[in-house]
Order: C-alpha cells, then structure tokens, then sequence
C-alpha cells in the first residue's frame, strides 16, 4: 500500500501508492529487506550473490601510451566469454596507477617512471559459484561474504597467460602479472615460467564488479524472491527491479540486461496498474 519512514528529525512520513518499486542494487535491496523482515520466506535474500571475480594485469611497450587520456574500458577481448573470461583494457588515471603493479620500493619506482608507456587490462571471470552471500548492515556497512573458489583461481590464471601473449605479440618489453611475490619478465620464456605457476586464492589482488543475484527471480516461492513479473513473492504490489534479480553471473557488464529488465518491469506493472 506504500511506503512509511523515519526521518533523521524523527518525523514520520507515509506515501500511499498502489505499487511500490524497489531499485535499491543487488547489495542495498536484500539489506532492506533483511532489515525490514519481509520477503524472506524462502529464505533466499541476499543468496546467491556472484561478483565477476577480477584482477589487472600491465605491460610495458617502447611507445608512449598515455593511457590516462583515453576510456578506461574501449576495448575488449571477447574470444573467451564461452570459457568465462573476459579481457578489457583498464586504462586507469595516474592517481591510481600504482595501484596496478604488485611492487613495492625502488622496484615500484622504476616501474611509476614508466608509466606512460605502460598498458593494463582488466580480467574478469564469469564466477565458478553462487556462494556469496549479503548478511545484514553492520554499524552503516553491508556484512557480505564470498569464497573465491579454486576454479577461479585457475582461470584467472589462464587469463593472465593469455593477455601476456597478446602483450608480447604486441612489442611489449616486461609484463607485470598481477600476483603477490611475482616478479616482472620480459620474454616468453618468463611467461612459460609464469605459465607453470600454481596460484592460490591469497595470491592475487582481487577485485569484483556487478553484484547480481540476491532477490533471486523464479517461478518458485520456495527457491526465489520474486517472480517472472518482478513483484515479489510475499508482498503484493512490491517490485523488485535491479540487478539482484538477475541469476548471475552472465560474464559481462549487466547494465543493458538491468536496463532491459527495468523496461519489462515497467510495462508489466503498467498493464496490471
């Protein structure tokens, strides 16, 4: 029937409406309603939560690049999408530049003076399982975990061999792989080297992009939160429409599938209002 708050004052306010639509992201909306007790009787909010597990990798080259001036994500590699990779360029701005080599000291140094003829690339996997998991708001702060499995490791592994070959293909004079303890090289007998490695889940910078998942969508109350026409299972005229609703992970930047799904949401609340 609508929405009652609290304002910071402590005043009460009520909007009546005869939907209400929830848009908050795949880590606010299950908080919310975590928080609010609702919808949850299956069990299954803030579930299912996958992150397109990630990490860069850097390669220096004779030309002057400049990265920094450029999109950061224009070009991509979509060859491997069928095996869960995805390579793009990272291009980042020089205040975050140092960030992309796993070095410290002089030998940071040396690779900051080079900067600008350095390329990097940002991998991301298409996630091994649905293990991660939005618990409850802590002191302001979303409680999240996720377990980054071995088959992860091992592909983000096959991600990083692959972009050094295209990087040495390309000119390129070193190769910074993106693991803790590693050691540049500059030719493909370093990068067979690298190739025989066995990582593990500690050893790699992570990062992760487009949360999805958590208000998992689903023909069955039992098993998901809302159904095919995104209103939610327990609540009438409550919709969930967001990227928690999208079973993931579909190994590429969600935003035109939650556009899509914004849409179809918009005409279905539409024809039934």
């Amino acid at each position: 029937t609508g929405v009652l708050a609290t304002t910071k004052a402590g005043a009460r306010l009520r909007v009546r409406a005869r939907a209400v639509v929830l848009a908050g992201g795949a880590v606010p909306t299950p908080l919310l309603l975590l928080k609010q007790g609702i919808c949850n009787r299956s069990g299954e909010v803030g579930r299912n939560l996958t992150i397109h597990p990630g990490t860069g990798f850097t390669a220096l080259f004779d030309e002057e690049i400049h990265g920094h001036r450029f999109v950061p994500q224009g070009y991509g590699v979509d060859q491997f999408l069928r095996e869960g990779i995805l390579i793009l360029t990272g291009l980042p701005d020089k205040n975050v530049t140092a960030l992309e080599f796993p070095l410290t000291g002089s030998r940071l140094m040396e690779a900051m003076e080079h900067a600008d003829r350095t390329a990097s690339f940002a991998l991301l996997l298409s996630d091994a399982s649905r293990n991660g998991r939005v618990w409850r708001d802590v002191a302001g702060y979303p409680m999240i975990t996720y377990n980054v499995a071995q088959a992860d490791v091992d592909r983000i592994h096959t991600a990083m061999v692959r972009t050094g070959e295209m990087c040495l293909a390309a000119g390129a004079k070193r190769l910074y792989p993106p693991v803790l303890g590693a050691r540049p090289f500059d030719d493909a007998a370093g990068l067979d080297r690298f190739r025989r490695a066995t990582l593990r889940p500690a050893d790699v910078p992570w990062l992760a992009y487009h949360p999805l998942g958590t208000c998992k969508m689903g023909l069955d109350p039992r098993t998901s939160v809302v159904g095919l026409d995104h209103q939610t299972h327990d609540v009438r005229d409550l919709y969930v429409v967001d990227g928690s609703t999208v079973p993931g992970p579909i190994g590429v930047n969600p935003q035109i599938t939650i556009m899509a799904m914004a849409t179809r949401a918009a005409e279905k609340i539409a024809e039934r209002l």
